[in-house]
This record gives structure tokens, sequence and C-alpha cells, in this order.
């Protein structure tokens, strides 16, 4: 499949989707000389770039996006996409008969979820070496601040490519005049441990342990009880590394990953729940990273590792897919999607989750790597009955203090076949290195 028709297959999905929104204002008009102006300036600033595509940030009444889109199909000089995080302005324009699909010489991106649309920009080839970024003059102050922010991933991020072998990374050593500190030698195959919260009665856990690759360091597992389960004893003997295990009762999922951290001794540490899954060629291209990674020269304190100045990334975002409704389909739209997970992080004193419920991970030290190519495939929906699914929900609840977490029937979704065409399309993009922020 082209972008083109990648985008036009995403968008359409959300847009035949409703989820809970609300009727909104019709967008002011742009008198025909401001359209006219900005379209000259989109197609110079294209020209002037040697850019190959213009990217509209904001939908407004249609009629910019419309006029850009046939000026810079007439003249050949560029692809043209809108990006629009209010779905409900696309049905508004195309209401009154604007971006009509079929006739509309663009593309249209749209989703509620600014990161959704960074991802898809950044896995299809945007970047602003090719694209003149333009932004609608007339837009309420909170569609424009969510686009900008989109706008600022876009023009911050920066490709990171790495390799199977750690050479070439042009890492230099630091000396250092503190008498504590000492300089290691090159580490070419870095230590990682798998760390889980788990709780007893969580169905194929057998199988999640079964999955974790021989060449990590150790599974550390803390369970949701008051004591070791006997089941423990078969996820031992079906992982192929090494375990430590502990019980807790689940009170606050925090406390909970911290008490998986502290059991922790390696260099890297990735966190995953039981009904999560990488497939053996995400494990390989973790493996990659970690290594490249690794390559650089560190400090030793106290028998710790702490990062040094050129250690180019301390953590990594992983994709997280939602399978749903069933083993061939994911949840999309609307913020499920790609549900981007920090879980892959250097070992560090400073580093510790807060937050009782959707724990976040502070304390990290260095820039944070995206790999789009390392997906996390989550499985509730396919290993859990509905029944179980809201009693998790409940458990998020307790730990929240508050009744927020709703089991909805249905969701936007598409074919798991997408995924392997947009993977298809961005083949030469290994990773981002972006804004903490994100």
């Amino acid at each position: 499949m082209t972008p083109e028709q990648l985008l036009a297959q995403y968008s359409a999905q959300v847009l035949a989707f409703r989820l809970g929104e609300t009727k909104i204002d019709p967008a002011p008009a742009l008198g025909k000389s401001s359209i006219a102006r900005m379209t000259e300036q989109a197609l110079h600033f294209t020209a002037a770039g040697e850019r190959s595509r213009i990217l509209l940030m904001g939908t407004g009444d249609g009629a910019l996006a419309e006029n850009i889109a046939a000026a810079a199909a007439r003249q050949g000089l560029a692809d043209f996409t809108l990006c629009e995080l209010r779905p409900e302005r696309i049905r508004q324009a195309m209401e009154t008969g604007r971006l009509t699909p079929g006739t509309f010489p663009g593309r249209i991106l749209t989703d509620e979820s600014p990161r959704a649309a960074f991802f898809l920009l950044a896995m299809l080839g945007y970047t602003p070496a090719n694209t003149t970024l333009v932004m609608h003059p007339e837009l309420p102050r909170d569609e424009s601040e969510a686009l900008r922010r989109v706008q600022r991933l876009f023009l911050s991020a920066k490709p990171y490519t790495f390799g199977k072998t750690p050479s070439g990374c042009g890492f230099h050593d630091e000396e250092s005049t503190n008498p504590t500190l000492e300089i290691t030698q090159e580490i070419t195959e870095p230590s990682l441990t798998i760390a889980a919260i788990l709780h007893p009665d969580e169905p194929k856990l057998e199988e999640f342990a079964s999955e974790i690759p021989d060449w990590a360091a150790r599974l550390v597992i803390v369970w949701d009880a008051g004591d070791i389960p006997e089941r423990s004893l078969n996820v031992r003997i079906a992982c192929p590394v090494p375990t430590r295990q502990i019980a807790h009762p689940l009170t606050n999922f925090a406390e909970q990953r911290n008490r998986a951290l502290e059991l922790c001794q390696s260099d890297w540490i990735l966190c995953l729940d039981a009904d999560e899954r990488l497939k053996p060629e995400t494990w390989e291209h973790i493996r990659a990273f970690l290594r490249h990674n690794s390559a650089a020269h560190a400090v030793r304190r106290d028998n710790e590792l702490v990062p040094a100045p050129d250690w180019p990334v301390c953590a990594a975002l992983l994709p997280r897919v939602t399978l749903y409704p069933d083993q061939n389909h994911f949840r999309m739209g609307y913020g499920l999607w790609p549900d981007l997970q920090l879980r892959l992080f250097r070992r560090s004193k400073s580093v510790s989750y807060h937050r009782p419920v959707h724990e976040e991970l502070t304390g990290l030290n260095g820039p944070i790597a995206l790999l789009p190519h390392c997906p996390i495939e989550h499985a509730s929906y396919i290993l859990k009955d509905r029944d179980a699914l809201r009693q998790r929900l409940a458990d998020f609840d307790r730990a929240g203090g508050a009744p927020v977490h709703l089991l909805n029937k249905d969701f936007p979704q598409l074919p798991l076949s997408f995924l392997d065409e947009l993977a298809m399309q961005s083949k030469h993009l290994h990773a981002l290195v972006i804004d903490a922020m994100l």
C-alpha cells in the first residue's frame, strides 16, 4: 500500500467512529486574499527548499486545504497532506461539499491523538527536510495548541540509527578527576532484566515466561499475593533464564513496580505485564538497540553503572498494540494507538515509579528514543473474558481512588496487516530521539 492509501484507511476508520464527541461551532472562514497569499507562500517555500511535501496543520472550514492541494497538484510540485486533531472538523467540511473523498487532491490524516499523528507522519517518511509545515491561521486556541504539539515533536525528533554491531558510534572516553569514579571497559553485550508484576490467576503465565529470550539476564516477578503461589514453580520451569520472585498484595501500582526495580541488578530493565507479548524479531531489535547504546564507556560508582555524558539514550518508548476483537485486528484512533509505553530504561538509583495507577517513570537522565519497530502486543481482550477485564479495571479504580475506567463495547479497529504495511514504508527508520515530554 502507498502512504496515501494507508492514511486514507486510517482516517476513514477514525471518521466512521464517534467517541463521545459533541458538536463544535463552525470554523471561521478565511478571506480569499489570505487563502491566495498562504497558498503562494506554501508553494514558494516548498520549491525553494526543494521539498516534496506540504503539511497543513488544521482544517478550518476546508477552503485553505482545498486551495493549496489543488495548486500543488496543478504544478506537480508537492504531495499535500492535511493534519487534523478534531475529526469533527473534517466532517463539517465534508458536509459543506469540501474535502470530498475521491475528488480532493490530497491526503487527510485525522485523529484526536497528537502522538498518533506524529507517529504516522514519522513512519510514512515525513521529515522537516522534505516537508513544508503550514499552520492554519484561524483556529480555536485549544486546537492550535494541540497541533503545535505535533509540530514540535515533528521538528525536534532526530533519526537514530543502530545496527547489530556497536562499532562506529563515535563515542569517546571521559577522564574523570573524581577518585571515586572509574571508567569501565567497552560494553558489547548489555544485561537486561525483565520485570513483571503478576497475579496468580492470570491466564497463560507459563507462555509469558517461556517467551523471554535466553539472552536476557533474569526475570523478576512480584506476585500480587500474600505468599509466592504454587504456580510460580511452573513459571520458573517455563522461563529460559533465572527468575527471582517475591510476593506482596497489590494496592499501589507504582509501589509494586518499585519493589520489582529493587530486585533488578542489570544494566537495563524492561517492564512487561502478563498479557503483553513481544515477537522474536522485536526482541532481537531491542538487543541490537541495547548493544549500540552500550558501546559507550560508562562510569562506575559504588558498583553501579552511571550514564556518562556521551551515552546517547537512557530509555526507550515502545508502541503498544492492543489486539481487538481478535488476534488479527487492533484498536486504534482516539489515543488507543500507538499507546507509547516507556518500558525500557537504564537501571539507576534515581529511577522510580510514581502515581498509584497509570504509574509514571521518573528520574531518567538523558534523551529518550522511540523504537517504532518494537511493538508490544497487548492481548487483554484475547486472553481474558469481560468479567476478568471488569475486575482488572476495578483494581485500577481502587488504586487510583476514583471510578474512572469504563469497558466499552466497541472500538475503532484496523487489521494487523495495516501495521505490516506501515512497517514496510518505514524500513529506513530505526529509531527517533525525541523530546522527553512526549
